[in-house]
């Protein structure tokens, strides 16, 4: 089996979106027009996993990602977006690249996207990468059959997986099982019709850090044998948020790099620096990213200096 050789050492496995975003002062109704704020309508790379790679890589570490792009006009409308980040682009041919319409308002957003068959309508088989040199797999559950691979590649490695589930979706169970850093939503509970601490107690069989996220509200979290810990998100005045769109998807991406850029660091750090890049992200429009440097003045904008190992 031919495999390419890794340009990074974090690798990120989704389904790239393209996304056509706007931000107006009203929700349009039917047969109704809306103008969007001046600046604040076009086109971004969206897509769970696809947001935290571009997340980690924008916060400073290189990062891959594998996901399908068909050769139609948002393909090419999302290719060049997806090279300008830096990541190294694995793309796997497919029939339609999956669109979103995205409407934010202060008030929360609108979301019409592809349908589900439509974003898995692959007609070619996933790029494969060595994965000799790399740090971390992290998947969301889309591309199974890509993801399935990686994932048993990371295991029989010894590389650590990274989980992202937003949603109950076929086979995300046998996914879960086998992640060491497994995120769920507050929907993923409620999709299976458990509360956030049944969820964790069945995250704890398997994983060494198991976090349910909770919007506004923060997240609740364990470290291997640990206790349940509760962790707020930073207090973000509601009159500055601009966009909450892709928040989950790129606190993934910022706890993915905070552990791998400070290794030696608790897990309570690593949620922390996440939640900095949320707050920063929920002053900006689309899927923006901060710095590394823009994330360390969050934290200390919010009393934040250090988090002891």
């Amino acid at each position: 089996m031919n495999t390419t050789t890794l340009n990074a050492s974090a690798v990120f496995v989704g389904q790239a979106i393209l996304d056509q975003i706007a931000r107006v002062n009203e929700m349009p109704g039917c047969d109704n027009r809306e103008r969007a704020r001046p600046g604040e309508i076009g086109f971004q790379a969206g897509g769970n996993a696809t947001v935290a790679g571009l997340t980690c890589s924008a916060l400073g570490w290189q990062s891959a990602i594998v996901s399908g792009v068909a050769d139609d006009d948002a393909g090419r409308l999302l290719e060049p977006k997806m090279r300008a980040h830096g990541v190294h682009w694995l793309p796997r041919a497919m029939e339609r690249t999956p669109i979103a319409m995205v409407i934010v308002n202060p008030h929360g957003r609108a979301i019409v996207t592809s349908s589900d068959k439509e974003a898995e309508s692959y007609s070619q088989d996933f790029p494969r990468l060595d994965l000799e040199d790399c740090r971390l797999v992290h998947v969301d559950g889309r591309q199974r059959d890509a993801a399935e691979y990686y994932v048993d590649e990371a295991v029989r490695l010894g590389i650590p997986v990274s989980i992202d589930v937003g949603r109950q979706r076929p086979g995300i169970e046998k996914l879960l099982a086998k992640a060491r850093f497994a995120s769920v939503s507050s929907k993923y509970c409620h999709d299976t019709g458990r509360t956030p601490e049944k969820t964790l107690a069945d995250l704890r069989r398997h994983a060494e850090v198991g976090i349910v996220t909770l919007g506004e509200k923060g997240l609740k979290y364990f470290v291997k044998d640990g206790p349940i810990e509760t962790l707020e998100a930073f207090p973000v005045p509601h009159t500055a948020i601009v966009d909450e769109s892709g928040s989950g998807d790129l606190h993934n991406g910022a706890r993915c790099f905070s552990h791998l850029y400070w290794p030696d660091r608790g897990w309570e750090w690593h949620l922390r620096f996440a939640n900095a890049v949320v707050a920063w992200k929920l002053t900006h429009f689309g899927n923006a990213s901060p710095t590394l440097g823009q994330a360390m003045l969050t934290l200390r904008h919010y009393g934040i200096r250090e988090v002891a190992a």
